[in-house]
């Protein structure tokens, strides 16, 4: 009989597209109860003011709050990087990606955090305990059921309160990152390690510092009981369009592999390259625009004007708008890119009258 505590978990595929034979591109989803939900809501809640009243966000985090997003993140980061190259500094970036983020949360480490530095006791930090221990779980494929298995770990995906449990269980990495002299940022499960520097001390930065920084976070990690996901932990290494021929190092050795730099890196739906450019990125909001628009003008004898319109801004005007704030520094080519492209596709009969832009 499923219970309060019972978790059916519906796996879906985290992106289309992704090889449904491959496990691990599915997301376990769990279908709770709407009491429970509203339970959770109240609790988050009651949780949010304690920590906004005692000043306990940590300010590193941009994902599950208020006021706080990626473009916010991502904005911090490049204003860093172009004060660096204002300085003839190069910045190098660590892109960590946590694996099964949600599902290894240790209990005990979160409600020992809970305790010491959220200030939470007594009758409240039991019902945390009583909310994470002793929960089971079923997996649902179309009508059949798995057996229940327990959940000796982790905070339910879906759940109301997962988010902020996995905030505060995570909300110690800046300060390793800090340990190394590395200002950091993260979103969910998304975060990043970076550092300033001159090229002409690239051997004793790249080398040594950020060796020891990548070993200092796996044992901050594995503390946590959090595993980092080698095959999406990128780095990437910035610098102005003048320093190029400066580059000596484009590579380290860690644990026995050598890690070849990125050129350019993938971050909450942001295309960074080396020299802040941001040509890749550009050329993807033109692409996926050229792409829906020619989609949208195979079936546009079959809709109003009006849904043409909430089609275009909802999947075109929105991408175009994401993020927008880092397009202060790209050059006027790729803005006229932009410009160019919209006015060949108005050109091509593929918007017609709806000169929206």
């Amino acid at each position: 009989m499923t219970g309060v505590k019972e978790s059916i978990l519906n796996p879906l595929l985290k992106k289309s597209g992704l090889d449904a034979d491959n496990k691990k591109n599915f997301r376990p989803v769990n279908n709770l109860l709407f009491l429970s939900k509203l339970v959770e809501r109240a609790v988050s809640n009651q949780l949010n003011d304690h920590m906004t009243k005692n000043n306990l966000h940590e300010e590193s985090q941009f994902a599950y709050k208020t006021h706080h997003n990626t473009e916010n993140m991502m904005l911090g980061i490049v204003d860093e990087v172009l004060r660096g190259f204002d300085e003839n500094q190069a910045t190098v970036i660590i892109f960590l990606d946590l694996s099964a983020a949600f599902d290894t949360i240790d209990v005990d480490k979160f409600l020992e955090i809970m305790q010491e530095e959220i200030g939470i006791d007594g009758i409240a930090l039991q019902w945390f305990k009583s909310f994470l221990e002793e929960r089971t779980q079923r997996v649902k494929i179309e009508n059949e059921y798995s057996d229940s298995l327990q959940v000796p770990c982790g905070a339910p995906q879906g759940s109301i309160l997962g988010p902020r449990i996995f905030n505060i269980n995570v909300r110690s990495q800046p300060k390793a990152f800090k340990q190394c002299k590395f200002s950091s940022s993260s979103f969910a499960d998304d975060s990043n390690g970076r550092k300033r520097f001159e090229l002409r001390f690239q051997f004793d930065n790249l080398k040594n510092d950020m060796v020891n920084c990548l070993h200092h976070i796996i044992e901050w990690s594995n503390a946590h009981y959090m595993k980092i996901n080698p095959e999406k932990t990128e780095i990437l290494l910035l610098h102005p369009d003048s320093l190029n021929n400066e580059v000596i190092i484009r590579g380290v050795i860690f644990e026995e592999q050598c890690i070849r730099f990125s050129t350019v890196v993938k971050n909450v739906g942001v295309w960074l390259d080396m020299n802040l450019n941001m040509d890749k990125h550009i050329n993807q909001i033109v692409l996926h625009g050229f792409k829906i628009l020619k989609d949208i003008g195979r079936i546009k004898k079959c809709l109003e004007r009006s849904h043409i319109e909430r089609l275009v801004h909802a999947v075109i005007s929105s991408r175009l708008d994401y993020c927008n704030s880092l397009f202060m520094n790209v050059s006027k080519d790729n803005l006229l890119k932009v410009i160019v492209r919209i006015m060949v596709w108005c050109t091509k009969g593929l918007m017609e009258d709806l000169m929206i832009f």
